[in-house]
């Protein structure tokens, strides 16, 4: 490439010893463009995050650079000096990180870190004239009220905020090269709509490149102009973006495009039904107290669920979703209100009958490996709940086995412990847990989101299939206004504690009448991108040939 700005060749970077694979990175050759937004994907462990900390020359320690050279001006960085090094990271080259919490000093003013970037490298800046430079810049980033952000702690400003600062401090120097390894990841789908409207704006400003890892192709959709693959460590393919959305060429890539879930709804409820209700929830109120008053985290929820239905709760952070889940399965106590599950008023049951009547409603968490015991077998903990209600023991591990069976692990699994299974393998066994006590309702907080996109695909399908198997509602929590369009018969939006809006799937995204709601579905990237669909069939034999090839390695 002729305008590159940066030239990665050969690039290898090994593991330690007891990995699973030998490279981290391995034999990649890259050209990046001067002006461009190249965005690199791929799903957890491809070598994205690897790959540009080799850009700084920043690569953890416990990894090693086996071979190759990454060209900058005319200078291999691998080979500059510390010093060298200092002058050129977040002078000519800087990075935007994925958590902007853990980027900021919690203990330094915001103005004053920002103000320490042109006092390492930007010389020329007098000290009396920094303050006005940081509050120009913090300006540019459109945030509210400069002066307020310049005197403020990390935490006082929202999470949106502190990814605007982290921002300004990589653009104080108007660096060639600008890497953003999944920086609107954490943040709700407006802010990260606004965030990615920012940095597309500013490239047009300070004609920077930049490299944006991401594993959302939506994402990819709004921002792009070229795109990267990464699988394993290698890149399998590159090309425009138009290109590789919409006609990819490897397998791999295919099945990435394939797995990303799109704003159409899938399901129908039936609303003619008189069956008896599942659940049904009636004014729900959860207050906190403050030292300044009260906090109203859910204000009168109300909705009801008959089996085989799942309602899906979507809103962004704040909105009490979390805090609706918690009322429900009384983890936290609700102010007032009432949770019927099939005739029974769960709220009002305590000591046995709570016991009792907890099997009838269980939570699959968002964290898998963090709601799982790391010091118990699988097989202990599918069989303890059934035990603790009275289940013998044989009769706990032919259940157990069974489970593991329908979650698609297998008897192989019973015997090992959380750390011997994957991110997608740990939520499976959380489903299998929560279906152990055979409930009439599921509460899944989250449970997807911290899924690569072809493992996330896997459980849905499974949670659909299994729903079908057991007629259990389903409460659905997410962000994700795609994969609420792809498992719900109806869908709630929330926002500061209310239920702003109501109503079949299909009616909530295709008529929205909130403006909350409107604002939710137009902040949504890549809503318009209608990208090639893979068969059921199709899918499933490029990942069965997928994992041949990656147990032959």
């Amino acid at each position: 490439m002729s305008d590159a700005i940066l030239k990665i060749r050969d690039l290898s970077i090994s593991l330690p010893k007891n990995a699973d694979r030998k490279y981290a990175v391995q034999d990649v050759n890259l050209d990046v463009a001067k002006g461009e937004i190249l965005c690199i994907v791929g799903e957890s462990g491809s070598g994205k995050s690897v790959m540009t900390s080799a850009i700084l020359n920043d690569v953890p320690d416990t990894l090693n650079i086996t071979s190759g050279s990454v060209e900058f001006d005319g200078q291999d960085i691998l080979k500059l000096s510390q010093i060298q090094l200092n002058t050129l990271r977040g002078a000519r080259i800087s990075m935007i990180y994925q958590e902007p919490m853990a980027a900021l000093n919690p203990s330094i003013r915001v103005g004053k870190q920002v103000d320490e970037v042109f006092a390492l490298h930007r010389p020329e800046i007098e000290p009396k004239d920094r303050k006005a430079e940081t509050l120009k810049l913090l300006n540019q980033m459109k945030l509210p009220t400069p002066e307020r952000i310049y005197a403020s702690y990390a935490h006082q400003v929202s999470g949106g905020q502190c990814q605007r600062i982290v921002i300004a401090m990589a653009l104080a120097c108007n660096p060639d090269i600008l890497i953003a390894d999944e920086p609107t990841t954490a943040l709700d789908v407006t802010t990260q709509a606004e965030i990615l409207k920012l940095i597309s704006d500013l490239k047009e400003v300070y004609k920077n490149t930049i490299i944006f890892i991401t594993h959302d192709f939506g994402v990819v959709t709004d921002i792009a102009d070229r795109v990267v693959v990464m699988c394993q460590g290698k890149i399998i393919e590159e090309g425009l973006k138009e290109e590789v959305l919409m006609t990819p060429k490897e397998p791999y890539t295919k099945l990435l495009v394939d797995a990303m879930p799109l704003l159409e709804t899938k399901r129908t409820p039936d609303q003619s039904r008189v069956d008896d209700p599942s659940v049904i929830v009636n004014e729900l109120h959860k207050i906190y107290k403050t030292r300044t008053g009260q906090v109203h985290a859910l204000n009168d929820a109300s909705f009801v669920l008959r089996k085989g239905e799942t309602l899906g709760v979507v809103g962004e952070s704040g909105s009490g979703k979390s805090t609706l889940a918690k009322t429900l399965i009384r983890l936290e106590e609700p102010t007032s209100g009432s949770v019927s599950i099939g005739q029974e008023n769960f709220l009002s049951l305590s000591g046995r009958g709570l016991i009792s009547s907890r099997k009838k409603i269980q939570m699959i968490f968002q964290d898998p490996f963090g709601s799982l015991n790391p010091s118990q077998t699988v097989g202990f903990m599918l069989m303890r709940g059934l035990e603790l209600q009275g289940v013998d023991t044989i009769e706990a591990k032919d259940r157990a086995i069974e489970l593991l069976q329908q979650v698609g692990l297998g008897e192989q699994a019973f015997n090992r412990k959380p750390r011997n299974f994957s991110g997608g393998q740990r939520q499976r066994i959380g489903i299998a847990r929560a279906l152990s006590m055979g409930p009439d309702v599921i509460v899944a907080d989250e449970c997807v989101s911290a899924l690569d996109l072809s493992v996330q695909k896997q459980v849905l399908l499974l949670l659909n299939d299994l729903q079908k198997t057991y007629q259990m509602a389903i409460i659905f929590i997410t962000h994700d206004l795609r994969v609420a369009a792809q498992v719900s018969d109806y869908i709630t939006v929330m926002e500061k504690g209310k239920m702003v809006e109501f109503g079949t799937a299909s009616d909530v995204f295709n008529q929205p009448k909130h403006e909350y709601t409107k604002r939710l579905l137009e902040a949504a990237p890549g809503r318009d991108w209608h990208p090639p669909r893979l068969s059921a069939e199709e899918a499933a034999e490029i990942a069965k040939s997928l994992e041949a090839s990656s147990l032959e390695q």
